[in-house]
Formats: structure tokens, sequence, C-alpha cells
């Protein structure tokens, strides 16, 4: 006869969408920082109160499957980061959004020389991003990635866009323009490629989260030469 303690654990998994949105950036960063702390809630130093609802229901938590976009894909590279690593602690981001995150930082001088965007992302956010994220890797213990797989993927914009043709049936070419772009992150045993969770993967899950926020028409134009509009990382 099976007993309480052979009873496996049901895997609860969670497949998180994050919106974009700079005020909801805060609000997003606190619901990824609680998903986190309930994936490890059975870890010796989890939380208590959520490993207290895991055996009320007998099941364990991960997140796998994340996808971000503008803010959110800021938050889903952080979230990632903290799955495969167990010494990250997403709450270093705090400061990221609650003081460098603030409209009034990001914004440029309005009577300052010929401004390239309207708010100042590569020269003031992008090295504190780095920075924030940095710190997610400062001490590295890699995760099991049996238990731990991550998909991840964020969205961008392309300004120039990826030309498509096609032709109707007068036989006349048609050229429109593509905008869409996917950066897609994996971690899974079943396909190789275990990352080592160090500076190389710091920089692209940083410069990715950069790409997409925080509007297409806010951020420095850069002209980037694509022959498909999805990127694989």
């Amino acid at each position: 006869m099976a007993t309480e303690n052979s009873i496996p654990l049901e895997e609860i998994r969670f497949a998180v969408v994050l919106n974009g949105g700079v005020s909801l950036a805060v609000w997003m960063g606190g619901a990824v920082l609680e998903l986190d702390r309930l994936t490890r809630a059975r870890d010796p130093n989890g939380s208590s109160v959520y490993a207290h609802l895991l055996d009320m229901v007998g099941g364990s938590a991960r997140v796998d499957v994340i996808s971000g976009t503008s803010a959110g894909g800021i938050n889903g590279a952080a979230l990632a980061l903290s799955q495969v690593n167990s010494k990250a602690r997403l709450s270093e981001l705090r400061d990221l959004w609650a003081e460098q995150g603030r409209m009034e930082q990001l914004l440029r001088k309005p009577f300052h020389g010929h401004p390239v965007s309207l708010l100042k992302g590569d020269d003031f956010f992008l090295p504190r991003l780095e920075e924030a994220l940095g710190r997610l890797v400062t001490d590295v213990s890699m995760t099991d990635p049996d238990a731990r797989p991550i998909d991840l993927c964020i969205t961008t914009t392309l300004l120039q866009g990826v030309p498509q043709v096609t032709v109707d049936e007068l036989g006349q070419p048609l050229v429109q323009y593509n905008h869409q772009c996917t950066f897609s992150f994996r971690r899974d045993p079943k396909f190789g490629g275990e990352s080592s969770g160090g500076t190389t993967s710091r920089r692209r899950a940083c410069g990715t989260a950069r790409s997409n926020w925080p509007w297409p028409r806010a951020r420095r134009r850069r002209s980037r030469s694509r022959s498909s509009p999805r990127t694989s990382r």
C-alpha cells in the first residue's frame, strides 16, 4: 500500500508571457520575483510560505517557458538567468527599476544639441542594465538542466525591416517589409548547448533585452542587415 511520502509530487509548470510598458516594469519585476521564489521554495533556503503552499497541494513548481517584450523582455531575461543560477537574487533588480528606470532619468535634455533618440538608452540605461544582470551571475552555481530547462523568447522591432517580395496575379512584384524579430535562448539537455552563465551569456541576454526596450523610435537608430526576421542564439 502506498504511503503519503511515496506519492510523487505533481509538477506545476508555468509559461510566462510578459508584456511591455515602462510603468508596468516595477510591477512585473515584483511578479517575476515571486515566481522565482515559488520555484525555489523547496531549496534549502527557499521561501517557507511557498514551501507550505506546495506541501498543501503536493506539488513542485518550475518556470520553463518565458516570453517577453519591451520591459517584459528585460524582466524575462532576468528571470531566465535566475532560473539557471541557484545563487542569483532577483531582488537585485529593484534598484534598476526604482531608480535607473525613472522617466526623468531616461529623458534627454530638450535643448541639448541634436538628440539621436528621445531616451538615453545606449549611453545611460544599457550600462546600468548590464551591471544589474551582471549581479545575477557574479556568483554562479548552475542548476540541474534536467530540473530547470528554459525556453526564453524575446521580441524586438527591426526599424529598417526585411524586404519580402511577392508577385501578384498580373506578375507585378510587391515589396513588403517585415519588422518582426525574435531572439530565442534555449537551455535543454536534449538539444545540448549548456550555458556557462558567464560573461558571454550575460552580455547576450543584456544586449537582447536592451534591443527590445522601450519603443522603436525611442532608441538609437542602427542599420542592420538581416537575411531573416528571426534570430536564434
